[in-house]
């Protein structure tokens, strides 16, 4: 006969293979409670967590009923939420003896007893910086306190409750690094290039849009890199705002490209990016005092029609780009061929417009009070500086 501490070994080295392993965070914690269930025959097992909110999110509990579970997700932490709740809320164990009796439990007594559960231990589970990350629960089907092996079983299946729990928010926080931007919030580049080449491997219909923001390097070099930052944000937020159901995402330092899926026309893309242009150009961005017009170019293109593969697309979308100057927005879409292809038709990147953009740029995001603002005014009046100084020096005053 396998003694209860041999069982109790072997449950331990089983869930920290599963964790070296990489196996989900639920599976786990779901092959622990079989596992502690088994080596103490009677006893229920839970293990719940906390959001960010304070609100519990059931993570294992095999032996409980499905409507049970359902019922305690999102119940809120605090000084009379149950066992799991009140002990989350305390950072220190709680022990209830009884349901029917503890003030503890009576606002869900309704909901337990009659399941035949009546009595529960919850120890709270703490991260190694000392935070409260979930809890682990015994129930009992009387009234009774643990017993000492059952005392083992929950400190040992804490411990990998925290353990667990710990290395799934570093593997998180991994893939959030690797697959989203930090400044932005949005998908990155890698995210982009996973999602577009799943919907053109599956022969789906969609769209793309890349979206350049424009003057950004003047920008950083008239108000600096954080005034730079905070318009790359705030046109992340904006498209994130305005594209409900695509997926907007950050590729590139002022480039962004939109995922439309199922976008079987030209109309829909042109409907999408007026409303990027307008939700983009609505306000002026502040940043330290200073106000920033947003601005940006877009181009688009459409899966089957302008191409099967990324690659395709994308150069469909650049030689599609049309950039929005200006205080109005205007919608912004794809060029049509017989436009592209006039030889008399500025582009929109040839050096003329790219200088008159600078400087229309340059002026709107200088404050009033800047001294090269100020020389650019008195040349646009026709008076060059330090001329009337140079007239009286001719004039012998």
């Amino acid at each position: 006969m396998i003694k209860p501490s041999d069982r109790l070994q072997a449950l331990q080295n089983d869930i920290l293979e599963d964790i070296a392993r990489g196996e989900p965070l639920a599976l786990c914690m779901e092959r622990l409670c079989h596992q502690a269930e088994a080596i103490s025959p009677g006893v229920i097992c839970s293990v719940v967590t906390v959001d960010d909110q304070g609100h519990l999110q059931p993570l294992a509990s095999p032996s409980l009923p499905d409507h049970y579970v359902a019922a305690i997700a999102g119940a809120p932490t605090g000084p009379r939420a149950g066992s799991c709740g009140t002990a989350i809320h305390r950072a220190t164990p709680v022990e209830v003896t009884d349901i029917a009796t503890d003030p503890l439990w009576e606002p869900y007594t309704q909901l337990v007893l009659p399941l035949g559960l009546r009595a529960c231990w919850s120890t709270p589970i703490k991260a190694r910086d000392g935070r409260v990350v979930g809890a682990f629960a015994f129930y009992f089907r009387t009234p009774r306190r643990p017993r000492a092996l059952e005392r083992r079983i929950v400190a040992t299946c804490v411990h990998l409750c925290a353990i667990a729990i710990e290395h799934d928010e570093v593997r998180a926080r991994n893939h959030h690094l690797a697959y989203f931007d930090t400044l932005t919030r949005l998908p990155n580049r890698a995210q982009f290039n996973d999602a577009i080449t799943t919907m053109s491997a599956a022969s789906r219909r969609y769209g793309l849009m890349l979206i350049d923001i424009d003057h950004l390097k003047i920008v950083n070099d008239t108000l600096g890199h954080a005034a730079g930052d905070s318009l790359i944000a705030g046109v992340g937020d904006r498209l994130s705002t305005a594209l409900i159901g695509c997926l907007p995402c950050r590729i590139g330092g002022d480039e962004f490209a939109v995922l439309i899926p199922d976008c079987e026309s030209p109309a829909r893309m042109r409907s999408l990016a007026s409303a990027a242009l307008s939700a983009i150009a609505a306000t002026p961005l502040e940043h330290d005092g200073h106000s920033i017009q947003p601005s940006v170019t877009i181009g688009g293109a459409i899966a089957g029609e302008d191409g099967e593969d990324s690659v395709t697309l994308r150069q469909k979308c650049r030689s599609r780009t049309v950039p929005c100057q200006g205080d109005s927005p205007r919608p912004l879409c794809a060029l049509p061929p017989q436009a592209a292809q006039r030889d008399d038709a500025p582009h929109p990147n040839s050096q003329g417009c790219r200088r008159g953009a600078r400087r229309r740029a340059d002026r709107a995001v200088l404050p009033a009070d800047h001294p090269a603002r100020h020389g650019r005014d008195r040349r646009r009046r026709g008076a060059r500086p330090h001329a009337a100084g140079r007239r009286a020096h001719r004039d012998g005053r």
